[in-house]
């Protein structure tokens, strides 16, 4: 099981002590934080740094880079945009440091985007990403193992960490479900929040980041494969998203991307285990329920 972490490191900053941030995505992770992220990178309003993960208020090993450090990842952005970052640790409680707390002692970030997904399928989508390099244990033994899975999924208990500091309207709750369905109109709801000029950030195509999730495994050794050639992660910047995503369907089809799935098949998930985890589920769903003043029986397992 995973160590609660301690919530007051102790790190040594530069006297660069707070940060003008203007918003964050912070979660939940496979909930469609990289498609907002490649949708937000398209209006010439806003700034989120290369670096997509920065984890800056999450890990301790980042945080004892101190702030000059997390500060030089905004060095770039020009004059008058909004910036901001997008970190899915940041709603991992209480399995990182306490990043609602960091982040509002050093920022002036007051902007805050939550993307959810009906738990169960958000909690599967976790264990299938972590065993992406190799199978080691069913998604049963991985709920006995790690509470990560679950409490990545009690929204919730992150909400209520951020409201110990900041109000409830500094927080824009979005389903996963209405980001795919109806991206024109979940934009919308998202530029308006941040206070943006309304862009049509469909007009590029619809992102469609990390859904294959049969190709987490395939993914991971691509990735891994293109990090061991020299000079080709500075030539992936380079490349248009729409050609690394064509050249990636062609990858899909091959003989090794047949073999990548045989060796790499997570235990599936079974129809007991998602009413059981449902079920746990439901007291923090009716609470979100409540909280964001709708209707989310289309999560529940009839």
């Amino acid at each position: 099981m995973c160590s609660k972490i301690a919530t007051n490191v102790e790190a040594e900053q530069s006297d660069c002590s707070s940060l003008n941030l203007d918003f964050m995505i912070i979660g939940a992770g496979k909930s469609g934080t990289t498609s907002l992220y490649g949708y937000l990178l398209r209006h010439p309003g806003v700034f989120l740094p290369e670096l997509k993960e920065p984890e800056f208020f999450s890990r301790g090993e980042v945080y004892k880079r101190g702030m000059q450090w997390y500060a030089s990842l905004f060095c770039d952005a020009p004059p008058g945009v909004l910036r901001g970052e997008a970190s899915t640790t940041y709603s991992r409680w209480p399995h990182t440091l306490d990043a609602p707390q960091l982040i509002q002692e050093h920022t002036t970030t007051r902007k805050f985007i939550y993307l959810v997904r009906e738990p169960v399928a958000r909690a599967y989508s976790h264990y299938r990403h972590h065993m992406r390099d190799k199978v080691t244990m069913t998604f049963e033994q991985a709920l006995q193992r790690d509470e990560i899975y679950f409490d990545c999924g009690d929204y919730m208990m992150q909400i209520d960490r951020y409201l110990r500091y900041f109000e409830a309207d500094d927080l824009l709750v979005i389903q996963n479900e209405h980001l795919q369905k109806k991206p024109q109109d979940t934009l919308a709801k998202v530029q308006s929040f941040l206070g943006l000029e309304e862009r049509d950030l469909t007009a590029a195509g619809v992102e469609r980041r990390n859904l294959g999730e049969d190709d987490y495994a395939l993914r991971y050794k691509a990735k891994r494969l293109m990090q061991s050639l020299p000079g080709a992660m500075a030539l992936k910047s380079r490349i248009p998203q729409s050609w690394r995503t064509a050249v990636f369907d062609r990858l899909r089809r091959t003989r090794f991307a047949a073999q990548v799935r045989e060796e790499n098949q997570p235990s599936p998930l079974l129809p007991e285990t998602k009413k059981a985890l449902s079920a746990r589920y439901e007291p923090s769903v009716r609470r979100l329920e409540a909280f964001l003043q709708c209707d989310l029986s289309h999560w529940r397992c009839h």
